[in-house]
């Protein structure tokens, strides 16, 4: 009767991970997207706050999948990720695990460029920019469309085109 008391325990406690790890996610893409509309539309304070906190989000996010199905294994992380593109398109190969790092890394400096130094970096190089919204759009786009299944796909799908179109407009405007 303990195994199964301990069962039920550890197995709630997954499902919790589980949600947990979805609803920081999705959380923090759409804060990115609702800073992104915030900053192109008005450049305001309450975007960068907004699309700040977005980023802890995703950090938070990170650091619960990593807790609850890596055990902060790096090759566990390593492992699932060959495995989902195994599965995706037949190749086994992990070191998609890299993009997601390097993504952190970048979204990390942006909202630190953004905050110490808000006049040079709303006025960086349209070539950083579109380079940087390439980056976050292939990463929302594989983790949220292409690597996502069900109806969850169809929400990842309207948010690339949401942040897609944000852009389209900011581009235009210029």
């Amino acid at each position: 009767m303990t195994q199964s008391i301990q069962h039920t325990a550890v197995s709630a406690s997954v499902h919790m991970g589980e949600l947990l790890t979805h609803v920081t996610i999705w959380t923090s893409l759409v804060a990115y997207a609702a800073g992104e509309a915030g900053r192109v539309k008005h450049g305001l304070k309450t975007a960068r706050l907004v699309w700040s906190c977005g980023c802890v989000l995703y950090l938070l996010h990170v650091a619960i999948a990593f807790h609850v199905h890596h055990g902060w294994s790096h090759a566990s992380a390593y492992t699932h990720t060959a495995e989902q593109t195994s599965a995706l398109v037949g190749v086994l190969w992990g070191s998609g695990i890299y993009a997601n790092y390097a993504f952190t890394a970048i979204w990390v400096g942006e909202v630190a460029w953004w905050w110490l130094s808000p006049l040079t970096y709303r006025n960086r190089p349209r070539e950083l920019e579109a380079t940087v919204r390439t980056v976050f759009l292939f990463m929302i786009g594989n983790g949220a469309v292409v690597f996502v299944e069900g109806p969850m796909r169809w929400l990842g799908l309207g948010l690339c085109v949401t942040v897609g179109s944000i852009w389209w407009k900011d581009v235009n405007r210029r």
